[in-house]
């Protein structure tokens, strides 16, 4: 009971640095917001004009006046400013993510230096023969990952984080944490679906 009322209390106060993509599902949806994935912008086929991407969002309810407080995590994926998917996880789900959450650990990192110290070690590592080259798409999507969880905010733009994530991955512990999380949140709804 009181490690919820400390969740619910360090949420509201990651609430007051989040970027505006998750200001707006959380001004339409009742709710901290917790993990989104946006999308930023495409390089063939037409962008949406409004907002697109998958949003978690976290609520804490009372079923009756005698239950504790428990947290309840909601999913909305959003399509041209257009609510066109959502789900409730249920109170053991949320809990659970919660548990889940915790054991990642993960801490926020700047993710555009530490994408060049991992593109140095792939360069280094194909030099001394020790891994083929690093090919990376030259088209696809940019995405707009953020993460706020009890004093961590994290929030980065990626070209095609579904390739260079998990290829960054084995040279950066941070990166592979970041992955880690991006498979959490997806396997309550789909890595596929989220586009990384």
């Amino acid at each position: 009971m009181h490690s919820l009322r400390w969740l619910a209390l360090t949420l509201l106060f990651v609430t007051t640095a989040l970027s505006d993509a998750l200001c707006q599902i959380t001004n339409k949806q009742a709710g901290l917001p917790l993990f989104a994935v946006r999308l930023i912008d495409v390089s063939i086929t037409q962008m949406p004009e409004n907002l697109t991407g998958y949003f978690f969002v976290l609520s804490f309810w009372k079923g009756s006046p005698n239950a504790p407080v428990s947290p309840q995590v909601t999913y909305y994926q959003v399509y041209d400013g257009d609510t066109v998917g959502r789900r409730s996880l249920g109170v053991t789900k949320s809990l659970e993510l919660m548990r889940k959450l915790a054991a990642v650990d993960f801490e926020s990192f700047n993710f555009k230096a530490e994408e060049v110290n991992v593109e140095n070690a792939i360069t280094e590592a194909f030099r001394k023969r020790l891994r083929p080259p690093y090919v990376a798409p030259d088209d696809g999507a940019e995405y707009e990952i953020e993460f706020n969880y009890r004093q961590t905010t994290f929030r980065t733009k990626c070209w095609n984080p579904g390739f260079c994530i998990p290829e960054y991955a084995p040279y950066s512990t941070r990166i592979a944490k970041l992955d880690q999380l991006i498979s959490l949140f997806a396997s309550y709804y789909g890595r596929e679906k989220f586009g990384l």
